[in-house]
């Protein structure tokens, strides 16, 4: 029996050695960075940046020219990019958070919050679209 485990073992480790050799052939990096998670975070938070001020500008833009023009379609849409830009500004502070290090309180770090302001940012995703949904018309 323990030779039918070596031989799965040994059959595994040599497809994993031929998966890394084809792999270093095409020119992909096998190598894992030993702090990958510290820079998904570090890239969530400029993508957060700068989902948050993109959104802002093109939401005050359109809420400006949705009351210049008199269209109500821009001004909506100018208030669905402002509650987009608070929703990526929700996430922002989750990642700020999640970087911090391990303390007395937390011993092994703040990742979790991440997951939980994603939850924050849903629930507030829901409300939101509730919100235009059930407002009485005029």
């Amino acid at each position: 029996m323990d030779d039918v485990e070596d031989s799965k073992e040994n059959k595994s480790t040599d497809e994993l050695a031929d998966l890394k050799e084809n792999l270093i052939k095409s020119g992909i990096s096998t190598q894992q960075s030993p702090n990958l998670v510290e820079e998904g975070i570090i890239a969530g938070k400029k993508i957060a940046k700068t989902s948050v001020v993109t959104l802002l500008a093109i939401g005050i833009v359109e809420i400006i020219t949705g009351i210049l023009s008199g269209s109500v379609v821009a001004t909506a849409d100018g208030l669905d990019s402002i509650s987009d830009a608070a929703i990526s500004f929700i996430v922002l502070l989750g990642l700020r958070i999640a970087h911090k290090p391990a303390d007395k309180k937390f011993h092994f770090g703040y990742h979790k919050v991440e997951s939980f302001t994603a939850l924050i940012a849903a629930i507030g995703m829901i409300v939101l679209t509730c919100s235009f949904l059930f407002e009485p018309s005029l």
